[in-house]
């Protein structure tokens, strides 16, 4: 099945990546894998196509330093990640990413101590890049300084409600976290990396995956091994589809189009007494090319492919999308009363009889997998 993104081209967009670790803190716990996250997914980064600014341990004069450099580097258009591994917190409402120097963040104002998140956002923001993406692999545990919300209890509790802070956001914009609000993230000690970015390097580099499949992966693989202690969190404000940040071409790619392989029966069993369960009965269905015997009794065949097959060569034979504009409801009625779409006249009459066959009412009457080789090499030999 060929498919095409509706957003524009990745490989149109210059990448730039700002990745930044620390570990190394003056007055806080010391972090073992910050560094080597950054120097991996540097590596990763470079590896699809990015160019890569890495900083270790900074203080906080030299994180700003380093972010306007970095913004300053940016053009409009551009794909812009920005990575951070180290201490982080929420406070008075704002997500803080601490520096090295950052002293006892409960008696001192993050404002002036540490960086606050959103701000970098709004400043990337700015400069009109076509896509930022914010990896931040740190805590965001509260320490709370606003009376108001310190009558919720223990600032240092991760079960503190977050209802009166604010979420990171930004149109056009795409935020993972480690971990939920208010909780904490697991220093994978013994390990060279962070939970987060373990799983991240496993799947950044994935060619022509959207970046929000890559971080459910992430998501999915974070939970299960920590056995749900570490759950990341994402904030969506893509204004793009398509997003990847490798996209490499492939065999049968043109035009802007990328052939997929897809199975139209959704990998169902093909023995049904293997799953005698209590689970949803509702089909996950592909409706323009679904067998007519699927929409009335949800029965499943190696013919019913055929009939998929059919609509596949009525689209090679029309270069149009089956049924498009048209209501699920009107394209089932349809099916079901044995009508089919209209072939062209201008269709050699042997590949007519191939697609006519394909789609039969009856399954059948359809012809099996041998038979319908031998129809597409007479076809062939005729052409």
């Amino acid at each position: 099945m060929a498919t095409k993104g509706r957003g524009a081209s990745n490989e149109e967009h210059r990448k730039l990546a700002l990745v930044i670790g620390i570990g190394e803190y003056e007055n806080f716990d010391q972090l073992s894998n910050p560094e080597n996250d950054a120097r991996d997914m540097e590596s990763a980064l470079e590896s699809i196509g990015f160019t890569v600014t890495m900083v270790l341990h900074l203080k906080r004069v030299e994180m700003k330093h380093a972010l306007v450099k970095f913004e300053d580097s940016i053009q409009p258009g551009d794909m812009v990640l920005f990575y951070f591994a180290g201490h982080g917190t929420q406070w008075e409402d704002q997500n803080y990413l601490l520096p090295k120097d950052i002293p006892d963040a409960q008696s001192v104002n993050l404002n002036r101590s540490a960086i606050n998140a959103q701000d970098v956002l709004n400043t990337l923001d700015d400069r009109n890049p076509f896509v930022t993406i914010f990896l931040l692999d740190c805590c965001r545990k509260y320490y709370l300084r606003n009376p108001k919300l310190d009558e919720r209890g223990d600032p240092h509790s991760s079960d503190s409600s977050p209802a009166d802070f604010k979420p990171m956001h930004k149109a056009g914009s795409l935020i993972a976290f480690a971990c939920a609000p208010g909780t904490g993230a697991i220093e994978n000690r013994g390990q060279r990396n962070g939970l987060f970015t373990k799983h991240l390097l496993q799947h950044i580099k994935t060619p022509n995956e959207d970046i929000q499949m890559i971080l459910r992966v992430v998501r999915r693989g974070v939970v299960e091994e920590s056995k749900s202690k570490q759950i990341p969190f994402l904030s969506d404000g893509l204004l793009e589809t398509n997003i990847c940040l490798y996209s490499r071409p492939t065999e049968r790619a043109y035009n802007g189009y990328t052939v997929k392989v897809c199975d139209f029966g959704v990998a169902r069993t093909r023995n049904e007494t293997t799953r005698q369960t209590k689970s949803n009965n509702t089909l996950a269905i592909t409706l323009q090319w679904t067998a007519p015997e699927i929409l009335r009794l949800g029965r499943y065949t190696d013919k019913s492919d055929i009939y998929s097959l059919g609509i596949v060569y009525w689209e090679l034979a029309t270069y149009q999308i089956p049924y498009d504009g048209h209501e699920d409801g009107v394209i089932r009625a349809f099916v079901l009363a044995g009508d089919r779409l209209d072939i062209p006249d201008t269709t050699p009459s042997i590949f007519r009889m191939v697609i006519e066959q394909c789609w039969t009412q009856n399954p059948n009457d359809r012809p099996d997998g041998c038979h319908l080789i031998q129809m597409i090499e007479e076809c062939i030999q005729v052409e």
